[in-house]
């Protein structure tokens, strides 16, 4: 009898690690998946500076980290990929990223920038579709906190993208309608963390530091200024750190409810 219950236990705490572990891998997958969607904005946002000649926190090392990034990111994706949704969404993917590739290694100029603009909202698209994908298997009630995190790092990489490109002298109506957009993107997310009623104290101070530094978002585009583009890159990349902080936070705290 002793000898059955020993089984047992082995037996509960082998699935359990099975669980945790498969658990862990999904948790990395849709983080990357989520990374990859804030990726399609740094690296167009950094490819801008690069165009102006603006080596602000040497923007064209960084420029290339991303896309390597993003490269491997692919690769960990492709292999975690099991469902018939999630080849078919890898496989588009693949195919617009190699497309923009090709754009990114060019000669950088005004003219391509905006082409690669259209092409990487196609992508950003895609890259949303893998995180939706995963995030479906984890059967939280609470992914929609998760997901509004994410989308602040998002919505502040593309509207530094956006205001980039006005500070290039790109002015097309298109330009200005998304910046709109991304502000309203932008603030919905922070309205729907700021009622969350699991907030702790740590993630309402990162929360309001989160708001400070949109302000200047605000400002800026409302007065329609582009002189200064290295204090709106400096200010998208605080709240992008900010955001993960965000994302760790709720990971952590729904883990422990």
């Amino acid at each position: 009898m002793l000898f059955m219950r020993k089984w047992i236990i082995l037996l509960l705490f082998f699935v359990t690690s099975l669980v945790f572990a498969e658990v862990e891998t999904l948790s990395s997958t849709i983080e990357k998946a989520r990374a990859q969607s804030v990726l399609t904005q740094k690296i167009l946002a950094n490819y801008i500076m690069v165009g102006m000649h603006n080596t602000f926190r040497d923007t064209e090392k960084t420029f290339k980290n991303s896309i390597e990034i993003f490269d491997r990111n692919m690769e960990a994706l492709d292999a975690f990929a099991t469902s018939k949704d999630a080849f078919i969404n890898i496989e588009k993917v693949m195919l617009s990223w190699e497309n923009i590739k090709v754009l990114l290694h060019k000669e950088k100029n005004r003219e391509q920038a905006i082409t690669l603009f259209k092409e990487f909202d196609t992508l950003l698209t895609l890259t949303k579709s893998t995180t939706e994908i995963y995030t479906r298997q984890t059967g939280s009630m609470l992914g929609k906190i998760i997901d509004a995190s994410a989308d602040i790092g998002i919505n502040a990489q593309r509207m530094a993208t956006l205001y980039l490109l006005k500070a290039w002298g790109v002015r097309e109506k298109v330009i200005m309608d998304n910046m709109a957009l991304a502000i309203r993107n932008f603030q919905k997310s922070v309205k729907t963390l700021k009622e969350s009623t699991i907030n702790t104290t740590k993630i309402q101070n990162i929360l309001k530091q989160v708001e400070r530094a949109f302000v200047y978002f605000t400002v800026m585009d409302v007065l329609d200024v582009s002189s200064i583009p290295t204090l709106i890159y400096q200010k998208s990349n605080s709240i992008l750190e900010n955001a993960n902080k965000l994302s760790t936070a709720y990971n952590k705290t729904i883990t422990l409810n």
